[in-house]
């Protein structure tokens, strides 16, 4: 059920930068990625003026969490809050996901709203039309990602990963073989359609919604705005916006507009010049 989570004292894998700073920031990775996803975004989050506690997690049935089960997206936000409780500063973080990492971050976000600061989300609306009907149909999605990941020749995987703009991740092509299971790919879409608009209109963290033009459900993310903002909790603050030009994972497109739209996010600030409100 998706109630049901194990706590058996085992916690998320997860990997620190600069444990010393006063702000933590929490990262939560894509389906089938690990924290490896966000290799290419962290050294510009280390920049000489910036002083943030890092911590990137792998979520429930990835990578060193693969072992952690169920691998529901709301069991994995259990997880992700028992991480900011042991060590983020203060117990807050600020939270960063996509994919099935921003879907993780809008549970924790509407379960635990203590727990964080504010959230920013890309890729991660609730499943409608043909987004919806894919994932009521997981076994269609196992043979996609079973032709694009495990019985596509390297060599074309690269050349269609570089048509898209994305940098070469040996490691983490690696790491996304091992974590194509059936039960977790069950799992994780069959969790995902639990998420609701209801979800998103109690939700009273400052959110960030995205939508990357190329890939994600645009319209899902503009009804995310005003829900946001409103619902029955809301912040009035929160809004979604739409990345021209930008892949579903632009994190591995644009690592340095990744790391600035991030800083901006947590501090307050304007976002950088190619982000339109929806």
């Amino acid at each position: 059920s998706l109630t049901y989570c194990m706590s058996e004292g085992d916690h998320l894998f997860f990997v620190e930068h600069n444990p010393h700073a006063s702000t933590s920031i929490l990262f939560i990775h894509g389906f089938l990625a690990t924290h490896l996803e966000y290799n290419e975004v962290i050294p510009h989050l280390l920049g000489d003026n910036d002083d943030y506690h890092l911590i990137l997690v792998d979520a429930n049935g990835h990578g060193g969490s693969s072992n952690l089960s169920p691998y529901t997206v709301q069991c994995s936000a259990e997880n992700v809050a028992t991480i900011i409780r042991m060590k983020a500063k203060n117990g807050r973080a600020h939270l960063v996901g996509l994919s099935m990492g921003g879907f993780i971050t809008l549970e924790v976000s509407r379960r635990y709203p203590d727990l964080v600061s504010s959230a920013f989300v890309t890729g991660a609306a609730p499943f409608e039309g043909a987004f919806k009907w894919m994932a009521s149909h997981p076994s269609i999605v196992w043979y996609m990602m079973n032709s694009m990941i495990t019985y596509m020749p390297e060599g074309l995987y690269w050349w269609l990963a570089r048509m898209r703009g994305m940098h070469r991740f040996d490691d983490l092509h690696a790491a996304m073989k091992l974590n194509l299971r059936w039960d977790v790919l069950r799992d994780v879409y069959t969790s995902i359609l639990h998420v609701g608009w209801d979800d998103i209109a109690a939700i009273n963290v400052r959110t960030l919604a995205i939508a990357a033009s190329l890939d994600d459900d645009v319209g899902s993310v503009r009804r995310m705005g005003p829900l946001l903002r409103g619902g029955d909790g809301g912040h009035p603050a929160s809004k979604a916006v739409l990345l021209k030009g930008a892949i579903h994972t632009w994190d591995l497109q644009h690592p340095d507009l990744f790391a600035r739209a991030v800083k901006a996010w947590i501090r307050n600030e304007e976002l950088p010049s190619q982000f339109e409100e929806l």
